[in-house]
């Protein structure tokens, strides 16, 4: 009897091993919490990028993307985000529309978080969604130059649809090797609460 218990056992180790991990990754597959338009939805891939926009955050390490949601399906399980990205081997990109599943698969994503706008004004998520919107096929910028908006990486893009969404600027930059930089944890540090975290796989409202 106990030969077949620990038999059982060894069995359902695994079993249960890769139910945990399947668990903890639910979220690439589908939204772990209800979206809203303009919500911020952010990722760390292991792409060619990837190290780079880490290593320029200076509060949060985590984060090398992010996107916003445009639209939300109406069983909530799916939604449309915008954001602005490149080949790893070419960079060459644009800003464009990806589903929820296909954003975080493409890049092998090991991380994902919600934020959402918590500013006095509520009309913002929906203005900076569609200002993020208008700026659909404005090419990637490779070289990360804020001098010029006629090309736009993934923060700068986010930054400058914040700033017409609200008429300010309060989207601080960073200084990196000598360079201003919009760093991914500059664009949530303000304003916006996390109500998601794969972290530690919570909701966070």
């Amino acid at each position: 009897m106990a030969v077949h218990n620990i038999t059982a056992l060894l069995i359902l180790a695994p079993l249960a091993a890769f139910a945990a991990a399947g668990e903890s990754l639910s979220w690439m597959s589908e939204p772990p919490v209800e979206l809203r338009k303009g919500d911020l939805v952010f990722r760390r891939g292991q792409g060619f990028w990837t190290k780079y926009f880490v290593d320029v955050s200076t509060r949060e390490k985590r984060f090398s993307h992010v996107g916003v949601v445009w639209k939300v399906s109406k069983d909530k399980k799916n939604a449309l985000l915008i954001h602005a990205d490149a080949d790893d081997s070419t960079g060459l990109g644009f800003v464009h529309k990806e589903m929820w599943k296909d954003f975080f698969e493409r890049a092998n994503s090991l991380e994902c978080a919600v934020f959402r706008w918590d500013g006095e004004d509520s009309g913002v998520p929906e203005r900076l969604a569609e200002a993020v919107h208008k700026r659909i096929r404005v090419p990637f910028d490779p070289f990360f130059d804020m001098s010029e908006t006629n090309k736009l990486y993934c923060t700068e893009l986010i930054a400058e649809a914040l700033k017409e969404a609200t008429a300010t600027n309060f989207i601080s930059s960073t200084m990196y090797n000598g360079r201003e930089f919009i760093a991914i944890d500059d664009i949530y540090r303000i304003n916006f609460r996390r109500i998601y975290d794969s972290k530690d796989n919570s909701l966070r409202e």
